[in-house]
């Protein structure tokens, strides 16, 4: 059974969220650009451009594959995408030509395991109470490394988005990975143009 959140992302409130963000990798950049005075390419090349391009990369919440475009651009081979609202995938598949978009049911049964799962303004929207289950699957689909960036805050705070409560929270999430046993290899804030910062996060599973 979907929670509050995965319901409005699967259905209309997600696909009005793709229809307003149904731009072209190009455009993503310029959007970046007029956000934080940097591209996102620029930012994957710092968190990533010293990485094999052979190794497999997972987008989870893809949308139609944006980020996962960008990532090609710079060399990277094998990109998997999945989201919550199936109809997406489609679509990232034929815009952005990701190799391989994977269904995501429920238990996550279905995913393939990559060596990086990197994730881009999507955990923000998991409420307190999911979190921790959608942390952990991410750490289970990855063999090596989490990959992230998202709204940041010293705790957990609520925040309205688009005139809705229960819908977005900032929040330290590097930090809840590592709580989760992971190791920091980088961290770098991001500073928006409106004032508000992000994080961007890369961290590596410790080896048994």
């Amino acid at each position: 059974m979907m929670n509050k959140q995965q319901e409005k992302w699967a259905g209309e409130f997600g696909k009005e969220y793709t229809e307003r963000n149904n731009d072209t990798p190009y455009g993503l950049e310029q959007e970046y650009i007029a956000k934080y005075g940097i591209t996102r390419t620029e930012m994957n090349l710092v968190f990533l451009g010293e990485m094999s391009k052979d190794l497999t990369i997972l987008d989870y919440g893809c949308n139609i594959g944006l980020q996962s475009a960008l990532l090609k651009y710079i060399g990277f081979k094998t990109m998997w995408g999945t989201d919550i609202n199936t109809d997406v995938l489609f679509e990232a598949f034929k815009k952005n030509n990701i190799k391989s978009m994977i269904y995501y049911d429920a238990l996550g049964e279905t995913l393939e395991f990559a060596n990086i799962v990197f994730t881009s303004g999507v955990l923000i929207h998991q409420s307190p109470e999911t979190l921790g289950g959608v942390i952990n699957e991410m750490i289970r689909l990855s063999k090596e490394y989490i990959w992230g960036f998202e709204y940041y805050a010293d705790k957990l705070t609520e925040i309205p988005y688009r005139g809705n409560t229960d819908m977005m929270w900032k929040g330290n999430y590097c930090d809840l990975f590592m709580d989760m046993g992971l190791e920091l290899v980088k961290r770098k804030k991001y500073k928006r143009t409106d004032g508000n910062i992000d994080e961007m996060y890369l961290l590596r599973k410790v080896k048994s």
